[in-house]
């Protein structure tokens, strides 16, 4: 094998090659819509979603290979034991090459950041694979669930070596906007469940003046609408399987399948149901997201000079987490002590314990 030093990796077509190999990868993956499958069953789920999946790994794998090929050998770097310890020993490594920036790199120990980040994609990708090869004997949500997290996993892992790649030749990432680390992708599924939850609080509120059947036209409009968004593929299986279940009921109560009691009683599962989904405050990432922005709140409280509109951007985060938290970001309230720390202070303490 080929190996990995300065002068033979100073062609920047080569990298721009990966690159270009590595952006199809998971724009393949992208294009696998798993969504309406939660509709047509496990057949159609077998014989198309599976194959599908397994391609875009088997794709993503063989990338990975063409990589560790050009950049040599990995280092002896220990073996993720699961997915978990995975994404914290990844997100390490392509969060470290995002802050040391993009400049073309001088020596072997920098390239070979990129064999070993390859690796360890390589290697997990590996482990979904031989998961979906079981996948068949499953349910047909128990088969979605698989195909959802190999589909993620290839995204992750594929986008991550390309970041790292991108880094250490001093060339812009393609996908600047797409890697997500686990605490951005829960602080996304949160501001999603949100922007849902809203909606239903405004329905629930009104229901008496809108009446059962425009109430439950409007809940039809949001549960579309979550469905729709790009974010609904990175939702936990359970949440999609609940919110597909009352979509089904509202469509049949629309159709004239039941009374006005009965659909009352639709109303409150669909109300129950999205109280629920701030469960997703339970999330170790969005607990260590919140406090760290919490403290950071704390400190800006004493320095008047903080830039609010920058500022604002990192606590829009925090919504969802606290009522009285959330209503000082929706009236955009001055970075006064006397409105934020008594509120920041009482949720930080909540969180620690």
């Amino acid at each position: 094998m080929m190996t990995a030093t300065a002068s033979n990796l100073q062609d920047g077509r080569t990298s721009d090659t990966h690159q270009l190999a590595l952006h199809a990868v998971v724009e393949g993956a992208r294009r696998i819509d798993t969504r309406r499958y939660e509709l047509e069953g496990r057949a159609s789920a077998r014989a198309e979603l599976l194959p599908a999946v397994y391609a875009a790994i088997e794709d993503a794998i063989t990338s990975l290979d063409q990589v560790l090929d050009h950049y040599d050998s990995p280092t002896a770097i220990d073996q993720p034991e699961d997915s978990g310890v995975f994404n914290l020993l990844f997100e390490d490594i392509v969060e470290d090459s995002d802050k040391a920036g993009s400049s073309k790199a001088s020596s072997k120990g920098e390239y070979q950041r990129v064999a070993d980040v390859s690796f360890m994609a390589r290697w997990e990708l590996v482990r979904k694979r031989d998961s979906l090869r079981s996948a068949e004997r499953l349910d047909d949500w128990g088969l979605i669930s698989e195909c959802c997290s190999a589909r993620r996993r290839v995204i992750k892992a594929v986008s991550g070596v390309e970041r790292v790649l991108a880094s250490v030749e001093g060339q812009a990432s393609v996908f600047a906007n797409l890697y997500q680390t686990e605490r951005e992708r829960a602080v996304a599924t949160r501001a999603a469940y949100l922007r849902f939850i809203d909606g239903l609080r405004g329905v629930e509120a009104r229901t008496e003046t809108l009446g059962v059947e425009r109430s439950l036209r409007l809940v039809g409009t949001g549960i579309a609408a979550l469905v729709g968004r790009e974010i609904y593929e990175e939702l936990r299986i359970e949440d999609r399987r609940s919110l597909r279940q009352l979509q089904t009921r509202v469509i049949d109560w629309l159709r004239g399948g039941g009374s006005d009691k009965d659909g009352q009683r639709l109303l409150g599962d669909v109300f129950a149901f999205a109280s629920l989904l701030l469960e997703v405050n339970r999330r170790p990432a969005l607990i260590e997201n919140d406090c760290e922005v919490l403290q950071r709140l704390l400190v800006a409280l004493d320095q008047p000079a903080t830039d609010k509109p920058a500022f604002y951007r990192v606590l829009k985060t925090l919504r969802g987490r606290d009522e009285e938290l959330d209503e000082l970001l929706g009236v955009f309230a001055d970075l006064d002590a006397k409105l934020w720390r008594e509120p920041a202070e009482r949720v930080l303490a909540q969180l620690r314990d």
